[in-house]
């Protein structure tokens, strides 16, 4: 689970903590296939104790070299690469990521901030599908969780139509020409979706009848798909396409169901023990409870229930009361999503209240757990001061996670059309939800934005699949153990809901 990081002064640093890249550009443009590509770019020197800038090339998310370099404090440095250029005819995407490093051989692959250029080769070799070869795009499309529609024609049994589709969000995608789903064609056709290199990556014929239809789960990124008639067939026909949202979900608790959820940590909620009910469904909502006289408790439901994850970016949204206690009883109520459980970087988003803070709803981004990555952000909100706090956990030199490491915490005032509740409380019923895309995520108290993150070193890539998680907990952060509950403390869950 996150950490909540509580305020401390922000030290005086003279050297810049992050590098910066700006004005990159690529040459030339076609460039042939397996041609040496000039990869142009500014970067800007950290100093101080990470005196080194590394930067880090990709070619359609492949690393292809990194570079180190000592640069002036505050000084931008211009800079120049050269890269063999790929060998297949089609759009390619080069990445130029830069990084403040304390070493002059290490952090490949970290970012502090990047840049992204197109660029396309030409008199390469091309992929086919249905034995046709790629061709030019008619157009771009770009899906939503409503089926949109494109028309066209073949002029002949070998003519192809190709569409590029932009993929902001991750999940399963739809592309079909039956007419249920809005799609028509009146010759017996053939569909091919390719991968952002080219590559066939699947491809459908007779569906629906004569018509073609293929379902796919798209991470973010660029891919095409390709219309063509089956043998020597050609006609007119309509491309329906979306993205579909197929795990969301409503759940108001009335039972737990357990095909959703999972009771972690030996808790039973449908059949609590009669001696120590730490979870159990009741009018409203499901009721997570530390009994009086514990301590060190964790109860917890995620969702999906098996070893898997299955939410993307969305809307994450629940009504509930958090618990509260003292401040020795170290109480943390949870709302959250994150990858755990994963091989990939583990990331994760968080609404958090401590049972003390009677009147502060504590959220948080953790983009990745690794404490060499200055990517994690809280923001601190006092509902009824008016206040609030943004932190970065910033890790210095022999920084371990969490230890030795500074919090820069800035305090701002909340923006005047964010209303104050002088009356707010944790343990009454509020809506929390985030709103997660692509490049921000929105957290929202009683459907008032408060805090806009828009900033992509923060925001999580949704290149693996989450979870949905609540949990009431006690924390033994800087090694104090919690202590045992005066009363019984409590968490409510009124409902929960998911959507694309």
């Amino acid at each position: 689970m996150g950490l909540i990081i509580l305020m401390f002064a922000l030290p005086s640093v003279s050297a810049s903590i992050y590098s910066d890249i700006r004005y990159l550009s690529v040459s030339p443009d076609p460039v042939a296939a397996g041609g040496t590509l000039t990869v142009s770019y500014q970067v800007l020197g950290t100093g101080g104790s990470y005196p080194y800038e590394t930067q880090t090339l990709y070619i359609d998310g492949v690393q292809k070299a990194c570079y180190h370099d000592n640069i002036a404090d505050n000084s931008w440095s211009s800079k120049t690469r050269y890269i063999t250029a790929p060998t297949s005819s089609m759009q390619h995407n080069v990445k130029v990521m830069v990084y403040g490093c304390e070493s002059s051989t290490g952090c490949c692959g970290s970012w502090d901030d990047y840049e992204i250029k197109s660029f396309t080769v030409s008199g390469g070799t091309t992929t086919t599908c249905n034995s046709r070869s790629t061709s030019t795009d008619t157009s771009t499309i770009y899906p939503t969780t409503n089926w949109q529609t494109v028309s066209g024609s073949l002029s002949s049994g070998t003519d192809t139509k190709r569409y590029k589709v932009t993929v902001s969000t991750s999940g399963q995608h739809e592309f079909s020409l039956c007419s249920s789903d809005g799609g028509s064609c009146n010759y017996d056709s053939y569909l091919c979706l390719f991968d952002s290199n080219g590559n066939p990556a699947t491809s459908n014929d007779d569906y629906c009848g004569l018509a073609s239809k293929i379902t796919y789960n798209l991470a973010i990124g660029t891919y095409y798909v390709q219309v063509s008639g089956y043998s020597s067939n050609y006609g007119t026909y309509t491309l329906a396409y979306k993205k579909t949202c197929p795990n969301a979900f409503f759940d108001d608790f009335n039972f737990l169901n357990t095909t959703r959820w999972k009771e972690d940590n030996n808790i039973d909620c449908s059949n609590p023990d009669t001696t120590k009910t730490y979870c159990k469904i009741e009018s409203p909502g499901v009721k997570f409870t530390v009994p009086q006289g514990y301590a060190g408790l964790r109860v917890e439901i995620i969702s999906p229930p098996l070893d898997e994850l299955i939410y993307y970016y969305g809307n994450y949204e629940a009504r509930f009361k958090a618990a509260t206690g003292n401040a020795d009883e170290h109480l943390i109520s949870a709302f959250w999503t994150s990858n755990r459980n994963t091989d990939n970087p583990y990331s994760e988003i968080d609404f958090e209240f401590l049972g003390e803070e009677i009147d502060t709803v504590h959220m948080a981004i953790h983009k990745s757990a690794d404490e060499n990555a200055k990517d994690t952000i809280f923001r601190v909100f006092n509902m009824r001061t008016g206040t609030q706090e943004t932190c970065i956990y910033n890790p210095l030199l022999n920084c371990t996670k969490y230890v030795n490491c500074e919090q820069h915490c800035k305090p701002y005032q909340i923006p005047q059309n964010i209303p104050c509740d002088q009356a707010f409380r944790i343990d009454n019923y509020h809506n929390y939800k985030f709103e997660w895309r692509s490049n921000y995520v929105d957290f929202f108290v009683d459907n008032i934005r408060v805090w806009n993150m828009n900033d992509n070193q923060y925001v999580p890539a949704s290149s693996v699949r989450y979870k949905y998680i609540f949990n009431l907990w006690q924390h033994n952060w800087g090694g104090n153990a919690p202590q045992p509950v005066d009363y019984d403390r409590s968490m409510v869950v009124d409902w929960a809901k998911y959507e694309c």
